[in-house]
């Protein structure tokens, strides 16, 4: 994680944020979104606002996988950053950072399994057990949650 630290904080890139944009902190209505729920609003880099709900829409590789998945993920994406972009700008460079600050959801997921849960509990299930080998063999071997090589 000392490539995210390195990272410049700079006004137009660095700031306050949601900080965990996921399916249970935003309301449809109709054609729009509205996000809710800001107790984990932070300092942090904007884009980590655009890779954190991008993490957790992708579909998990055990339910979804191959091109389903990846085609998925260039849909929910493309439809994010287009409404992202119509507020606010954001560089291709910054874009290119989405794997890393997805890498770094992944460690604070893990974290979080970690501090409280217990490992022999009857209601940790094989669910549960998957995504932490599949976040903890990511991180370990930099492997990528998805492969991002399309365009929007």
């Amino acid at each position: 994680m000392t490539e995210v630290s390195a990272l410049p904080k700079e006004k137009d890139t660095y700031g306050l944020i949601h900080g965990d944009i996921s399916p249970g902190n935003y309301l449809n209505d109709g054609d729009k979104a509205f996000i809710i729920d800001y107790d984990d609003a932070e300092y942090s880099w904007f884009v980590s606002d655009i890779a954190t709900p991008l993490f957790y829409e992708i579909p998990i590789p055990w339910v979804v996988s191959g091109d389903v998945r990846k085609e998925i993920t260039k849909r929910y994406y493309c439809n994010f950053l287009n409404g992202y972009c119509k507020e606010n700008t954001v560089s291709q460079g910054w874009l290119n950072k989405i794997p890393l600050f997805i890498n770094l959801r992944q460690a604070r997921v893990l974290a979080a399994l970690y501090r409280s849960r217990d490992f022999n509990a009857p209601d940790w299930s094989e669910w549960d057990e998957q995504a932490r080998r599949f976040y903890y063999e990511n991180l370990l071997n930099n492997t990528p949650y998805i492969d991002m090589d399309f365009l929007c």
